[in-house]
């Protein structure tokens, strides 16, 4: 899936609302610590960008070539071998 910029823009500004909503309880209640409040939103915060990074859809496409020697082979010997590979992939992060 796409990145959704408005779903980050939605939980950023919910943690910036809950850390608005703690300092308000806080003062309130007389027990204002901006340590905690600030830990707090850094947790939300941090949660919000995780919760985005991991919406993205990784794509890849590999091609390869080898080149090399065979094991010898009776009655011949050895031989040059050659190969090429494709591959493509699609997933989330985790």
């Amino acid at each position: 899936m796409p990145l959704s910029k408005p779903l980050l823009e939605q939980n950023i500004l919910i943690a910036l609302q809950n850390m608005k909503e703690n300092a308000k309880k806080d003062v309130a209640e007389k027990s204002s610590n901006e340590d905690d409040i600030l830990a707090e939103f850094a947790k939300d915060l941090s949660q919000a960008i995780h919760d985005y990074v991991l919406q993205a859809t990784v794509t890849t496409t590999v091609n390869s070539f080898v080149q090399g020697i065979a094991a010898p082979l009776a009655p011949t010997g050895a031989a040059n071998v050659v190969g090429k590979g494709t591959g493509s992939g699609t997933g989330n992060l985790s």
